[in-house]
Protein backbone atom coordinates (compact mmCIF):
# COMPACT_ATOMS: atom_id res chain seq x y z
CA UNK A 1 0.00 0.00 0.00
CA UNK A 2 1.91 3.20 -1.18
CA UNK A 3 1.39 6.51 1.30
CA UNK A 4 1.04 8.69 -1.70
CA UNK A 5 -1.00 6.91 -4.34
CA UNK A 6 -4.58 5.22 -5.31
CA UNK A 7 -6.13 7.74 -2.70
CA UNK A 8 -8.56 8.43 -5.95
CA UNK A 9 -10.41 4.87 -4.36
CA UNK A 10 -10.57 6.07 -0.65
CA UNK A 11 -12.29 9.36 -2.17
CA UNK A 12 -14.85 7.14 -4.22
CA UNK A 13 -15.60 5.17 -1.18
CA UNK A 14 -15.71 8.93 0.83
CA UNK A 15 -18.82 9.87 -1.74
CA UNK A 16 -20.23 6.27 -1.42
CA UNK A 17 -20.22 6.86 2.04
CA UNK A 18 -22.12 10.34 1.93
CA UNK A 19 -24.40 8.80 -0.09
CA UNK A 20 -25.55 5.98 2.30
CA UNK A 21 -25.72 9.04 5.07
CA UNK A 22 -28.14 10.81 2.87
CA UNK A 23 -30.05 7.48 2.38
CA UNK A 24 -30.22 6.62 6.05
CA UNK A 25 -31.54 10.47 6.90
CA UNK A 26 -34.17 9.78 4.18
CA UNK A 27 -35.32 6.69 5.51
CA UNK A 28 -35.25 7.53 8.76
CA UNK A 29 -38.30 10.16 7.75
CA UNK A 30 -40.56 7.00 7.95
CA UNK A 31 -42.07 5.29 11.08
CA UNK A 32 -40.92 1.74 9.83
CA UNK A 33 -37.40 2.51 9.44
CA UNK A 34 -37.19 4.92 12.19
CA UNK A 35 -38.78 2.14 14.96
CA UNK A 36 -36.14 -0.58 13.15
CA UNK A 37 -33.51 1.56 13.87
CA UNK A 38 -34.36 1.77 17.74
CA UNK A 39 -35.03 -1.94 18.53
CA UNK A 40 -34.99 -4.21 15.21
CA UNK A 41 -37.97 -5.67 13.80
CA UNK A 42 -38.44 -8.93 12.77
CA UNK A 43 -40.37 -8.46 10.05
CA UNK A 44 -38.10 -10.68 7.34
CA UNK A 45 -37.54 -7.33 5.11
CA UNK A 46 -35.92 -5.24 8.01
CA UNK A 47 -33.99 -8.45 9.35
CA UNK A 48 -32.46 -9.00 5.58
CA UNK A 49 -31.86 -4.99 5.94
CA UNK A 50 -30.13 -5.35 9.39
CA UNK A 51 -28.47 -8.41 9.41
CA UNK A 52 -26.76 -8.77 5.72
CA UNK A 53 -24.57 -6.81 3.48
CA UNK A 54 -27.79 -4.71 2.27
CA UNK A 55 -27.58 -3.12 5.83
CA UNK A 56 -24.41 -1.60 3.94
CA UNK A 57 -26.60 0.92 2.05
CA UNK A 58 -28.60 2.34 5.20
CA UNK A 59 -25.11 2.14 7.77
CA UNK A 60 -25.54 5.57 8.09
CA UNK A 61 -23.80 6.00 11.37
CA UNK A 62 -20.64 3.23 10.60
CA UNK A 63 -20.36 5.86 7.06
CA UNK A 64 -19.34 8.76 9.70
CA UNK A 65 -17.17 6.92 11.26
CA UNK A 66 -15.42 6.43 7.92
CA UNK A 67 -14.91 9.58 7.84
CA UNK A 68 -12.92 9.86 10.83
CA UNK A 69 -10.67 6.66 9.49
CA UNK A 70 -10.05 8.24 6.53
CA UNK A 71 -9.68 11.62 7.64
CA UNK A 72 -6.35 10.26 9.86
CA UNK A 73 -5.56 8.13 7.42
CA UNK A 74 -5.04 11.64 4.82
CA UNK A 75 -4.19 13.83 7.12
CA UNK A 76 -0.87 11.53 8.27
CA UNK A 77 0.10 11.24 5.12
CA UNK A 78 2.28 14.62 4.83
CA UNK A 79 4.17 13.41 8.73
CA UNK A 80 4.51 10.20 7.70
CA UNK A 81 6.49 11.63 4.42
CA UNK A 82 8.31 13.82 6.61
CA UNK A 83 7.53 16.47 5.14
CA UNK A 84 8.57 20.25 6.27
CA UNK A 85 6.00 21.47 8.23
CA UNK A 86 4.39 24.73 9.55
CA UNK A 87 1.47 24.51 11.83
CA UNK A 88 0.09 28.16 11.07
CA UNK A 89 -0.38 26.90 7.34
CA UNK A 90 -1.81 23.42 7.83
CA UNK A 91 -4.29 25.61 10.50
CA UNK A 92 -5.14 28.05 8.27
CA UNK A 93 -5.93 25.30 5.26
CA UNK A 94 -7.99 23.07 7.56
CA UNK A 95 -10.05 25.96 8.55
CA UNK A 96 -10.82 27.35 5.43
CA UNK A 97 -11.48 23.91 4.13
CA UNK A 98 -14.06 22.85 7.32
CA UNK A 99 -15.49 26.04 8.20
CA UNK A 100 -16.50 28.10 5.39
CA UNK A 101 -18.79 25.55 3.71
CA UNK A 102 -19.84 24.65 7.11
CA UNK A 103 -21.03 28.60 7.82
CA UNK A 104 -22.33 29.02 4.35
CA UNK A 105 -24.49 26.10 4.41
CA UNK A 106 -25.75 26.78 8.36
CA UNK A 107 -26.55 30.50 7.19
CA UNK A 108 -28.39 28.97 4.29
CA UNK A 109 -30.64 26.61 6.56
CA UNK A 110 -31.17 28.87 9.44
CA UNK A 111 -31.96 31.59 6.96
CA UNK A 112 -34.46 28.85 4.99
CA UNK A 113 -35.87 27.69 8.22
CA UNK A 114 -36.75 31.38 9.59
CA UNK A 115 -38.45 32.11 6.19
CA UNK A 116 -40.02 29.39 5.58
CA UNK A 117 -40.88 26.48 8.48
CA UNK A 118 -43.74 26.87 10.48
CA UNK A 119 -42.05 25.38 13.22
CA UNK A 120 -44.77 22.53 12.80
CA UNK A 121 -44.59 18.48 12.71
CA UNK A 122 -45.59 16.28 10.15
CA UNK A 123 -47.33 13.92 11.69
CA UNK A 124 -46.56 11.35 9.06
CA UNK A 125 -42.97 11.88 9.50
CA UNK A 126 -41.01 10.79 12.24
CA UNK A 127 -38.51 12.96 15.10
CA UNK A 128 -35.68 12.37 12.81
CA UNK A 129 -37.32 14.57 10.25
CA UNK A 130 -39.08 16.90 12.76
CA UNK A 131 -36.93 17.85 15.69
CA UNK A 132 -35.22 19.47 12.63
CA UNK A 133 -36.42 23.48 11.65
CA UNK A 134 -38.76 22.66 14.96
CA UNK A 135 -38.09 26.20 16.93
CA UNK A 136 -36.63 29.64 16.54
CA UNK A 137 -32.94 30.08 16.60
CA UNK A 138 -32.01 31.01 19.89
CA UNK A 139 -28.52 33.44 20.51
CA UNK A 140 -26.84 30.53 22.01
CA UNK A 141 -27.32 28.58 19.14
CA UNK A 142 -26.14 31.48 17.00
CA UNK A 143 -23.34 31.96 18.61
CA UNK A 144 -22.46 28.24 18.71
CA UNK A 145 -23.05 27.88 15.10
CA UNK A 146 -20.23 30.66 14.59
CA UNK A 147 -17.79 29.01 16.78
CA UNK A 148 -18.80 25.43 16.19
CA UNK A 149 -19.96 24.52 19.15
CA UNK A 150 -22.18 22.15 18.20
CA UNK A 151 -24.91 23.25 20.44
CA UNK A 152 -28.50 23.10 18.99
CA UNK A 153 -27.31 22.31 15.78
CA UNK A 154 -29.95 19.62 14.92
CA UNK A 155 -32.26 22.21 14.66
CA UNK A 156 -30.95 23.99 11.64
CA UNK A 157 -28.86 20.99 10.20
CA UNK A 158 -27.95 17.94 12.26
CA UNK A 159 -25.63 16.82 9.85
CA UNK A 160 -23.02 19.47 10.98
CA UNK A 161 -22.33 17.69 14.46
CA UNK A 162 -20.04 15.53 12.73
CA UNK A 163 -18.08 18.64 11.68
CA UNK A 164 -17.40 20.30 15.09
CA UNK A 165 -15.38 16.90 15.83
CA UNK A 166 -13.30 17.05 12.92
CA UNK A 167 -12.21 20.51 13.33
CA UNK A 168 -11.53 20.38 16.75
CA UNK A 169 -9.10 17.22 16.20
CA UNK A 170 -7.82 18.44 12.88
CA UNK A 171 -6.76 21.35 15.01
CA UNK A 172 -4.63 18.76 17.59
CA UNK A 173 -3.57 15.91 15.02
CA UNK A 174 -0.21 17.57 14.52
CA UNK A 175 0.52 16.81 18.02
CA UNK A 176 -0.86 13.37 18.31
CA UNK A 177 1.45 13.17 15.16
CA UNK A 178 4.53 13.83 17.02
CA UNK A 179 3.55 10.77 19.36
CA UNK A 180 2.44 8.18 16.03
CA UNK A 181 5.71 8.94 14.01
CA UNK A 182 8.49 8.59 16.88
CA UNK A 183 6.62 5.18 18.79
CA UNK A 184 6.00 1.90 16.89
CA UNK A 185 2.52 1.37 15.59
CA UNK A 186 1.70 -0.95 18.90
CA UNK A 187 2.23 1.50 21.00
CA UNK A 188 1.27 4.39 19.65
CA UNK A 189 -2.47 2.74 18.63
CA UNK A 190 -2.59 1.50 22.86
CA UNK A 191 -1.52 4.71 24.13
CA UNK A 192 -3.98 6.93 21.48
CA UNK A 193 -6.83 4.52 21.80
CA UNK A 194 -6.37 4.81 26.02
CA UNK A 195 -5.30 7.87 26.81
CA UNK A 196 -8.27 9.51 24.43
CA UNK A 197 -10.66 7.06 26.20
CA UNK A 198 -9.86 8.38 29.40
CA UNK A 199 -10.29 11.49 28.56
CA UNK A 200 -13.65 11.09 27.15
CA UNK A 201 -14.83 8.89 30.53
CA UNK A 202 -13.38 11.84 32.68
CA UNK A 203 -14.99 15.00 31.07
CA UNK A 204 -18.50 12.73 30.96
CA UNK A 205 -17.88 12.28 34.77
CA UNK A 206 -17.51 15.93 35.17
CA UNK A 207 -20.65 16.81 33.05
CA UNK A 208 -22.77 14.28 34.38
CA UNK A 209 -21.36 15.55 38.31
CA UNK A 210 -21.41 18.84 37.85
CA UNK A 211 -24.19 20.64 35.93
CA UNK A 212 -23.70 24.35 35.30
CA UNK A 213 -26.07 25.66 32.24
CA UNK A 214 -27.32 23.50 29.48
CA UNK A 215 -25.53 24.95 26.96
CA UNK A 216 -22.29 24.59 29.50
CA UNK A 217 -22.83 21.09 30.15
CA UNK A 218 -23.62 20.19 26.28
CA UNK A 219 -20.26 21.70 25.75
CA UNK A 220 -18.38 19.17 28.39
CA UNK A 221 -20.03 16.69 26.92
CA UNK A 222 -19.26 17.78 23.42
CA UNK A 223 -15.38 17.76 24.10
CA UNK A 224 -15.95 14.14 25.58
CA UNK A 225 -17.17 13.07 22.56
CA UNK A 226 -13.94 14.49 20.69
CA UNK A 227 -11.88 12.77 22.72
CA UNK A 228 -13.32 9.59 21.49
CA UNK A 229 -13.74 10.41 18.17
CA UNK A 230 -9.92 11.14 18.06
CA UNK A 231 -9.70 7.33 18.50
CA UNK A 232 -10.58 6.86 14.86
CA UNK A 233 -8.54 9.42 13.62
CA UNK A 234 -5.50 7.47 15.62
CA UNK A 235 -6.55 4.20 14.07
CA UNK A 236 -6.62 6.01 10.36
CA UNK A 237 -3.01 7.71 11.22
CA UNK A 238 -1.42 4.05 12.43
CA UNK A 239 -2.84 2.33 9.20
CA UNK A 240 -1.23 4.87 7.31
CA UNK A 241 1.92 4.35 9.15
CA UNK A 242 1.58 0.42 8.74
CA UNK A 243 0.86 0.75 5.32
CA UNK A 244 3.86 -1.17 3.69
CA UNK A 245 3.51 -4.15 6.11
CA UNK A 246 -0.22 -4.17 5.32
CA UNK A 247 0.54 -4.21 1.62
CA UNK A 248 2.69 -6.96 1.91
CA UNK A 249 0.43 -9.43 3.47
CA UNK A 250 -2.83 -8.25 1.55
CA UNK A 251 -0.82 -9.22 -1.65
CA UNK A 252 0.49 -12.58 -0.53
CA UNK A 253 -2.98 -13.52 0.36
CA UNK A 254 -4.94 -16.64 -2.72
CA UNK A 255 -8.44 -14.47 -3.98
CA UNK A 256 -10.85 -16.49 -2.02
CA UNK A 257 -9.00 -14.91 1.50
CA UNK A 258 -9.00 -11.91 0.21
CA UNK A 259 -12.89 -12.45 -0.38
CA UNK A 260 -13.36 -14.11 2.72
CA UNK A 261 -11.51 -10.37 4.55
CA UNK A 262 -14.02 -8.33 2.46
CA UNK A 263 -16.89 -10.54 4.21
CA UNK A 264 -15.62 -10.40 7.37
CA UNK A 265 -15.24 -5.96 7.10
CA UNK A 266 -18.82 -6.12 5.85
CA UNK A 267 -19.80 -8.12 9.14
CA UNK A 268 -17.60 -6.05 11.36
CA UNK A 269 -18.92 -2.66 9.67
CA UNK A 270 -22.69 -3.44 10.45
CA UNK A 271 -23.04 -2.03 13.19
CA UNK A 272 -26.97 -3.34 13.63
CA UNK A 273 -25.43 -6.87 13.82
CA UNK A 274 -22.92 -6.06 16.69
CA UNK A 275 -25.68 -4.62 18.91
CA UNK A 276 -26.41 -8.18 19.74
CA UNK A 277 -23.61 -8.34 21.59
CA UNK A 278 -25.09 -8.27 25.49
CA UNK A 279 -23.28 -5.50 27.21
CA UNK A 280 -26.52 -4.41 28.75
CA UNK A 281 -28.68 -1.29 28.78
CA UNK A 282 -27.75 0.94 31.69
CA UNK A 283 -24.57 1.60 33.61
CA UNK A 284 -20.67 1.49 32.99
CA UNK A 285 -21.12 -1.57 30.84
CA UNK A 286 -22.60 -0.23 28.51
CA UNK A 287 -20.56 2.56 27.93
CA UNK A 288 -17.84 0.23 27.80
CA UNK A 289 -19.90 -1.85 24.96
CA UNK A 290 -20.50 0.81 22.89
CA UNK A 291 -16.85 2.25 22.53
CA UNK A 292 -15.74 -1.24 21.95
CA UNK A 293 -18.43 -1.81 19.25
CA UNK A 294 -17.77 1.49 17.41
CA UNK A 295 -13.60 0.25 17.60
CA UNK A 296 -14.82 -3.06 16.21
CA UNK A 297 -16.36 -1.40 13.27
CA UNK A 298 -13.42 0.90 12.86
CA UNK A 299 -11.57 -2.46 12.65
CA UNK A 300 -13.72 -3.53 9.65
CA UNK A 301 -13.02 0.21 8.10
CA UNK A 302 -9.57 -0.60 8.27
CA UNK A 303 -9.46 -3.95 6.68
CA UNK A 304 -12.26 -2.46 3.96
CA UNK A 305 -9.21 0.31 3.24
CA UNK A 306 -6.34 -1.88 2.65
CA UNK A 307 -8.13 -4.60 0.68
CA UNK A 308 -9.27 -1.41 -1.31
CA UNK A 309 -5.37 0.04 -1.52
CA UNK A 310 -4.21 -3.41 -2.56
CA UNK A 311 -6.66 -4.83 -4.94
CA UNK A 312 -6.78 -3.55 -8.63
CA UNK A 313 -10.10 -5.16 -9.53
CA UNK A 314 -11.42 -2.62 -6.99
CA UNK A 315 -9.81 0.06 -7.81
CA UNK A 316 -10.77 -0.09 -11.12
CA UNK A 317 -14.41 -0.27 -10.11
CA UNK A 318 -13.66 2.79 -7.59
CA UNK A 319 -11.51 4.98 -9.74
CA UNK A 320 -14.85 4.87 -12.60
CA UNK A 321 -15.45 8.46 -13.70
CA UNK A 322 -19.23 8.73 -12.11
CA UNK A 323 -17.46 7.61 -8.49
CA UNK A 324 -15.10 9.76 -8.50
CA UNK A 325 -17.20 12.37 -9.16
CA UNK A 326 -19.33 11.78 -6.07
CA UNK A 327 -16.09 11.06 -4.41
CA UNK A 328 -15.96 14.71 -4.98
CA UNK A 329 -18.70 16.19 -4.19
CA UNK A 330 -18.97 13.78 -1.12
CA UNK A 331 -18.60 16.73 1.25
CA UNK A 332 -21.14 18.76 0.03
CA UNK A 333 -22.82 16.20 -0.13
CA UNK A 334 -23.04 15.31 3.52
CA UNK A 335 -23.81 19.27 4.01
CA UNK A 336 -26.98 20.13 2.25
CA UNK A 337 -28.97 16.82 1.76
CA UNK A 338 -30.56 17.94 5.21
CA UNK A 339 -31.52 21.06 3.80
CA UNK A 340 -33.52 18.90 0.56
CA UNK A 341 -34.36 16.73 3.10
CA UNK A 342 -36.60 19.50 4.92
CA UNK A 343 -37.63 21.27 1.38
CA UNK A 344 -39.35 18.40 -0.06
CA UNK A 345 -40.83 16.82 3.47
CA UNK A 346 -42.45 20.46 3.87
CA UNK A 347 -42.89 21.51 0.82
CA UNK A 348 -42.51 19.34 -2.51
CA UNK A 349 -45.30 16.89 -0.56
CA UNK A 350 -47.88 19.52 -1.42
CA UNK A 351 -47.55 18.84 -5.14
CA UNK A 352 -46.88 14.77 -4.81
CA UNK A 353 -47.01 12.24 -2.21
CA UNK A 354 -45.10 12.63 0.87
CA UNK A 355 -42.88 9.29 0.25
CA UNK A 356 -42.15 10.39 -3.23
CA UNK A 357 -41.24 13.73 -2.35
CA UNK A 358 -38.11 12.16 0.82
CA UNK A 359 -37.69 9.54 -2.14
CA UNK A 360 -36.58 12.39 -4.43
CA UNK A 361 -33.93 13.79 -2.01
CA UNK A 362 -31.01 12.61 -3.49
CA UNK A 363 -32.67 13.42 -7.14
CA UNK A 364 -31.98 16.97 -6.23
CA UNK A 365 -29.23 17.00 -3.62
CA UNK A 366 -26.87 15.27 -6.39
CA UNK A 367 -26.65 18.43 -8.78
CA UNK A 368 -26.79 21.12 -5.97
CA UNK A 369 -24.23 19.41 -4.35
CA UNK A 370 -22.35 19.57 -7.90
CA UNK A 371 -22.64 23.35 -7.62
CA UNK A 372 -21.90 24.18 -4.05
CA UNK A 373 -18.36 22.04 -4.24
CA UNK A 374 -17.82 23.99 -7.74
CA UNK A 375 -18.36 27.85 -6.01
CA UNK A 376 -18.14 26.89 -2.54
CA UNK A 377 -15.31 24.28 -1.47
CA UNK A 378 -13.05 24.80 -4.16
CA UNK A 379 -13.07 28.95 -3.38
CA UNK A 380 -12.49 27.48 0.05
CA UNK A 381 -9.82 25.15 -1.08
CA UNK A 382 -7.99 27.84 -2.91
CA UNK A 383 -8.48 30.74 -0.12
CA UNK A 384 -6.90 28.28 2.27
CA UNK A 385 -3.88 27.80 -0.01
CA UNK A 386 -3.61 31.68 -0.41
CA UNK A 387 -4.32 32.46 3.07
CA UNK A 388 -1.76 30.67 4.29
CA UNK A 389 1.05 31.29 1.66
CA UNK A 390 0.45 35.17 2.33
CA UNK A 391 0.42 34.82 5.94
CA UNK A 392 3.34 32.13 6.68
CA UNK A 393 6.78 33.90 5.44
CA UNK A 394 9.57 31.47 4.25
CA UNK A 395 11.43 31.54 7.44
CA UNK A 396 8.26 30.16 9.11
CA UNK A 397 8.05 26.99 6.94
CA UNK A 398 10.00 24.33 8.84
CA UNK A 399 9.56 25.57 12.24
CA UNK A 400 8.56 22.05 13.11
CA UNK A 401 9.54 18.78 11.48
CA UNK A 402 8.80 15.36 12.43
CA UNK A 403 11.04 12.70 11.92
Amino acid sequence: MSKTKRIDSLDSIRGIASIVVMIYHCVLCFFVFYTNNIEPSTNIFLKVLNYTPFHLVIAGTESVLLFFVLSGFVLSLPFLNKKPYSYKSYALQRFCRIYIPYIFVMVLSSTLMILLSDYQPITELTDAFNHRWEHPLTIEAVFSYILMLGYDVNNVNGATWSLVHEMRISLIFPLLMLIIVRLNWIKSLLLGLGSMAFLWVLTKAIAQKIFISEPINYLLNSIGDTFFYCTFFIMGAVLAKCSHQVSKKIKKLKLNHKIILLALSFLLINKTLLNLIPFGQDGILSVLGSLIIQWIVALGIIILFSLVLNSKRIEAFLTKKSLLWVGKISYSIYLIHPVIIMLCGKFLSKLIPLPVAICLVPVFTLPIASLMYKYIEVVSIKLGKDFSVKKVSKSEQPKIKVS
